[in-house]
């Protein structure tokens, strides 16, 4: 059974056209056996899985349909994370590649630490990185896709759930990988929908981790995971105003439940789904709000 084509171009399953065209490209160059320094065997079969997926992933619908696996079904994410994978392939595909990087990150110098901090996660998106840009020249936009791959990455390895991939960003660029197998583990085995559990059991058994994942996660910036920062921004503005009503609007705007159970009373719940609390009139709702603006702000 073949892997789903939006893991075997090691991108998100919202990747337009362009971007799946720009990668397969790229890749093409990359593994054709002309040009690849590893076994011939191994690129003509790389080429075969670059030339089914992208021809898989033309239409539309497909994209559709492969997106909604992808998103779905567990079975189609790539294996979960290890330490200690073989990556000598990656870094040997870009060959004469090198040369050309080293050019542009004379002229890009910002480049050369997006590779790096990508390198940390993986040396697979880290590759994907360069090989992507060089034939693009897109470089203006050279932030997103890092920002891209190593989300699809770490969604490929370790889940959906914002907090474990957050987490697992955390641990690696820290080098915890150990405790980042352990947490991939766990959640190929329970599901990411058990990850409170999981974090729960994580953390007794590595305390020291769980300490400084807490504050890292207070400093992160947290908004792209929750909401657009215009909107955090009027939040803020509303709480100062004292304005009830729209606060609750944008409260649920930013991914939390706030409902009212009567007249009077507003039960509100995070964007996890963890009861925050139930209050009663303005000036308790706005106690809560401004909770949540200190864990996100502070």
């Amino acid at each position: 059974m073949k892997k789903n084509p939006f893991v075997i171009l090691g991108l998100p399953s919202n990747s337009d056209s362009n971007l799946i065209k720009a990668t397969y490209k790229a890749l093409v160059k990359v593994y054709h056996p002309d040009s690849f320094k590893g076994d011939k065997d191994f690129a003509n079969e790389k080429i075969k899985e670059l030339n089914w997926s992208y021809g898989e992933l033309k239409e539309e619908k497909n994209r559709k349909f492969y997106a909604s696996k992808l998103n779905d079904d567990n079975s189609d994410k790539d294996n979960e994370y290890a330490s200690k994978e073989d990556n000598s392939v990656f870094e040997d595909a870009l060959g004469g590649l090198w040369k050309d990087w080293e050019i542009a990150i004379t002229y890009h110098e910002k480049l050369n630490g997006l590779f790096n901090d990508l390198k940390k996660i993986d040396t697979k998106p880290a590759v994907l990185f360069i090989t992507i840009l060089l034939e693009t020249k897109d470089f203006g936009n050279a932030h997103n896709l890092s920002d891209t791959l190593e989300d699809a990455f770490l969604r490929s390895r370790f889940g959906n759930n914002e907090t474990i991939v957050l987490l697992a960003k955390f641990s690696l660029l820290n080098n915890h990988t150990k405790f980042a197998e352990e947490l991939s583990q766990a959640v190929r085995v329970l599901g990411d929908d058990q990850y409170e559990l999981i974090l729960k059991k994580l953390f007794i058994k590595n305390r020291e981790i769980g300490e400084q994942f807490s504050v890292y996660i207070k400093n992160y910036d947290y908004i792209s995971h929750i909401a657009a920062p215009e909107k955090f921004q009027k939040l803020k503005a509303t709480f100062k105003a004292n304005l009830s009503i729209e606060i609750v609007d944008l409260l649920r705007e930013a991914g939390y439940s706030a409902n009212y159970l009567d007249g009077n009373y507003c039960s509100i719940s995070d964007e996890f789904g963890n009861h925050l609390a139930t209050v009663k009139g303005t000036k308790d709702m706005l106690k809560v709000v401004q909770s949540e603006l200190d864990k996100m702000f502070i």
